[in-house]
Protein backbone atom coordinates (compact mmCIF):
# COMPACT_ATOMS: atom_id res chain seq x y z
CA UNK A 1 0.00 0.00 0.00
CA UNK A 2 2.82 2.43 0.93
CA UNK A 3 4.09 2.19 -2.60
CA UNK A 4 0.99 3.04 -4.18
CA UNK A 5 1.06 5.62 -2.06
CA UNK A 6 4.30 6.76 -3.14
CA UNK A 7 3.65 6.72 -6.49
CA UNK A 8 0.39 8.87 -5.50
CA UNK A 9 2.59 11.43 -3.95
CA UNK A 10 5.03 11.54 -7.18
CA UNK A 11 2.32 12.30 -9.44
CA UNK A 12 0.48 14.86 -7.80
CA UNK A 13 4.14 16.70 -6.44
CA UNK A 14 5.30 15.97 -10.28
CA UNK A 15 1.80 18.39 -11.76
CA UNK A 16 2.19 20.73 -8.82
CA UNK A 17 5.72 21.19 -9.94
CA UNK A 18 4.66 21.60 -14.05
CA UNK A 19 1.21 23.85 -13.01
CA UNK A 20 3.68 25.86 -10.76
CA UNK A 21 6.50 26.32 -13.54
CA UNK A 22 4.72 29.42 -15.53
CA UNK A 23 4.93 31.00 -12.76
CA UNK A 24 8.78 31.36 -12.27
CA UNK A 25 8.61 32.78 -15.63
CA UNK A 26 6.29 35.35 -13.97
CA UNK A 27 8.68 36.45 -11.58
CA UNK A 28 11.34 36.97 -13.46
CA UNK A 29 8.94 39.41 -15.96
CA UNK A 30 9.62 42.54 -13.33
CA UNK A 31 13.73 41.72 -13.83
CA UNK A 32 13.44 43.61 -17.16
CA UNK A 33 9.92 46.08 -16.41
CA UNK A 34 8.72 47.41 -14.02
CA UNK A 35 6.39 50.18 -15.21
CA UNK A 36 3.15 48.78 -13.52
CA UNK A 37 0.92 49.59 -16.56
CA UNK A 38 2.43 46.80 -18.21
CA UNK A 39 3.69 44.76 -15.28
CA UNK A 40 0.06 44.87 -14.84
CA UNK A 41 -1.26 43.77 -18.23
CA UNK A 42 1.12 40.95 -18.47
CA UNK A 43 -0.41 40.11 -15.00
CA UNK A 44 -3.77 40.23 -16.87
CA UNK A 45 -2.76 38.17 -19.98
CA UNK A 46 -1.08 35.61 -17.33
CA UNK A 47 -4.23 35.23 -15.75
CA UNK A 48 -6.81 34.43 -18.68
CA UNK A 49 -3.85 32.13 -20.24
CA UNK A 50 -4.03 29.90 -16.76
CA UNK A 51 -7.73 30.07 -16.41
CA UNK A 52 -8.09 29.16 -20.38
CA UNK A 53 -5.66 26.10 -19.51
CA UNK A 54 -8.03 24.99 -16.74
CA UNK A 55 -11.71 26.07 -18.45
CA UNK A 56 -10.62 24.43 -21.73
CA UNK A 57 -13.14 24.94 -24.70
CA UNK A 58 -16.25 25.71 -23.21
CA UNK A 59 -15.89 28.67 -21.83
CA UNK A 60 -14.24 31.61 -23.46
CA UNK A 61 -11.69 33.95 -22.06
CA UNK A 62 -11.97 37.63 -22.36
CA UNK A 63 -11.09 41.35 -21.38
CA UNK A 64 -13.20 43.80 -22.00
CA UNK A 65 -16.71 44.92 -20.93
CA UNK A 66 -20.58 43.65 -20.09
CA UNK A 67 -23.00 44.89 -21.49
CA UNK A 68 -26.65 45.10 -19.89
CA UNK A 69 -30.07 46.28 -21.15
CA UNK A 70 -30.15 49.51 -18.40
CA UNK A 71 -26.37 50.78 -19.63
CA UNK A 72 -27.89 53.18 -22.14
CA UNK A 73 -30.43 54.72 -19.76
CA UNK A 74 -27.59 54.80 -17.20
CA UNK A 75 -24.59 56.44 -18.93
CA UNK A 76 -22.18 54.35 -21.39
CA UNK A 77 -19.31 55.81 -19.81
CA UNK A 78 -19.78 54.07 -16.88
CA UNK A 79 -19.61 50.95 -18.32
CA UNK A 80 -16.67 49.19 -15.91
CA UNK A 81 -13.64 47.67 -17.90
CA UNK A 82 -13.37 44.17 -16.70
CA UNK A 83 -9.36 42.34 -16.32
CA UNK A 84 -11.01 39.16 -17.20
CA UNK A 85 -14.50 37.72 -18.21
CA UNK A 86 -15.27 34.33 -18.40
CA UNK A 87 -18.63 33.39 -20.88
CA UNK A 88 -20.15 30.97 -22.32
CA UNK A 89 -20.71 31.71 -26.41
CA UNK A 90 -23.95 29.22 -26.56
CA UNK A 91 -26.19 31.56 -24.66
CA UNK A 92 -25.92 34.86 -26.14
CA UNK A 93 -22.60 35.49 -28.65
CA UNK A 94 -20.16 38.86 -27.89
CA UNK A 95 -21.89 41.69 -29.05
CA UNK A 96 -17.95 42.43 -30.63
CA UNK A 97 -15.22 40.00 -30.48
CA UNK A 98 -11.87 40.72 -31.12
CA UNK A 99 -8.66 38.39 -30.15
CA UNK A 100 -8.97 38.83 -26.40
CA UNK A 101 -10.93 41.35 -26.38
CA UNK A 102 -14.80 41.17 -25.88
CA UNK A 103 -18.34 43.18 -25.11
CA UNK A 104 -20.58 40.30 -23.54
CA UNK A 105 -24.19 40.68 -22.75
CA UNK A 106 -24.63 39.84 -19.21
CA UNK A 107 -26.54 36.69 -20.06
CA UNK A 108 -23.43 34.91 -20.82
CA UNK A 109 -21.11 36.09 -18.06
CA UNK A 110 -19.91 33.48 -15.79
CA UNK A 111 -17.39 35.21 -13.92
CA UNK A 112 -16.19 38.23 -13.57
CA UNK A 113 -12.62 38.83 -12.18
CA UNK A 114 -10.49 41.65 -11.21
CA UNK A 115 -6.42 40.95 -11.44
CA UNK A 116 -3.81 42.61 -8.76
CA UNK A 117 -0.61 41.98 -8.72
CA UNK A 118 -0.35 42.84 -4.92
CA UNK A 119 -2.97 42.98 -2.12
CA UNK A 120 -3.45 45.14 0.51
CA UNK A 121 -1.78 44.32 4.24
CA UNK A 122 -5.29 43.57 5.39
CA UNK A 123 -5.61 41.27 2.42
CA UNK A 124 -2.44 39.57 2.41
CA UNK A 125 -3.03 38.73 6.62
CA UNK A 126 -6.17 37.09 5.58
CA UNK A 127 -4.89 35.11 3.36
CA UNK A 128 -1.88 34.05 6.09
CA UNK A 129 -4.79 33.19 8.18
CA UNK A 130 -6.64 31.04 5.68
Amino acid sequence: MSDARSVFDDYWNLYAQAFAQPFQTNALFSSFVTNTDITGAYAEAYVRLMIKSMLGHRFRISTGAVTRSQDKSRGLASVPQCDVIVWDPSELPAIFESGEFALVPLFSVRAIIEVKRTGTKSEREALRAS
